[in-house]
Formats: structure tokens, sequence, C-alpha cells
């Protein structure tokens, strides 16, 4: 009986570890699932979140251009223009559909991409290694950049997930950003940089 009274103690007079354990584990649980829900929205380019601590401010690492490998700060590339800029990476399946979208529809176009005269576009990818074959197409429409430093590039543009965009003004500040790496009719892009889209 004495060895029972004691098990029977034990299990308790630990209740309390077990309850904060398994509280734990359900909150482990649940911040896994968020970060898979955003790796999957991500990839389907849904955009789920904005990055208001960006809007306002210029970023200034530096990016290399593929075509010529000169290096300027991102926000002297298109100086001058609104720019509608894609970050993308060879990891995530959706900004490879993306790259083949664009160059087909600029195909189909005798103008090439159609986006205001006071706009322009390019893509930045940060790639852990060589370039996927989608992004390395030679009848891809858009100037092609890749970040000097994938991990500050990342942290000071705000990405949360890919294909991200950023909107920039004349003077290289961000007027809007958040995930997904469409091409927007010419309609979309507003003389004030900043896009309007899907009936906003």
């Amino acid at each position: 009986m004495a060895r029972f009274r004691l098990i029977n103690f034990s299990v308790v007079g630990n209740s309390g570890f077990w309850t904060a354990g398994m509280a734990v584990l359900v909150l482990v649980t649940i911040t896994h699932s968020i970060y898979r829900l955003n790796s999957i929205e991500g990839e389907t380019g849904f955009d789920y979140a904005e990055t208001p601590t960006r809007i306002g401010r210029p970023i200034t690492q530096m990016v290399k251009n593929l075509g010529t490998d000169r290096a300027k700060n991102l926000a002297d590339v298109q100086k001058g223009f609104c720019r509608y800029i894609i970050v993308a990476s060879g990891l995530c399946s959706f900004c490879k559909e993306q790259a083949v979208k664009w160059t087909v529809a600029a195909s189909l176009e005798p103008e090439g991409l159609l986006v205001p005269d006071e706009w322009r576009t390019f893509w930045v990818f940060v790639e852990p290694g060589e370039l996927a074959s989608e992004f390395k197409d030679s009848r891809f429409p858009a100037p092609r950049y890749r970040a000097s430093n994938n991990a500050r590039f990342m942290k000071e543009a705000g990405v949360t997930s890919f294909p991200y965009h950023l909107v920039l003004d004349p003077q290289g500040r961000v007027t809007a950003a958040g995930t997904g790496g469409w091409l927007h009719e010419r309609e979309s892009f507003q003389s004030d940089c900043t896009l309007k889209v899907g009936g906003e």
C-alpha cells in the first residue's frame, strides 16, 4: 500500500510539469504549422503580409547585374523611375513558373513588357548557387540582378517568402512590398509609383 501511495503521489506531484510540457509541445506544433503555412503561401504567390517597417525607406544593399557584372546599390538601379522589383530564388517553384510566364508573355507582345514609360521592372535573385535554368533564358524580358549578400539583402528588404516584390519611387524609397511576383497589366502601374491590382 505504501508503494502504491508513493507512485500515486509522484504522478500527482508532477502534474504541473506534464501540463507545462504539453503546453510547450502544443506551442511548438502551432509555430511549425504557421511556418509551413507561410512557406506554402510563398510557393503559391499568396499575398499574406505587408512589410510596413520598410515603407518609405531606401534599400542600400548591393546587387550585381548579370549581364554586365557591374554592382550597384539597389536604390540606384534604374534611378529616376518607379520600379517594380521581383525578388526570387531557385528554391521556389512558383518563382520559376513566374519566370516562364514573364518570358512567354513578353514574347507575345511586339514591344515586350507592357509597363508605362515612367516605370521600370527587374528581378533580383537570392541564390545559394547557380541560377535555375528558368532564370537564364536569353529571352527573359527583364534585367536580372543578383544580391551581393543574400542574408543582408533579405533582412533589409524584409523578404518573408518567395517570390517577393518591392515597389520603389524614383528616389529609391519603398512604396509597397509583399509576397507575389506576377506580371501585372499596364493599367496596374500608377503614376504615383504604386500598384493598383485586384479591383482596389
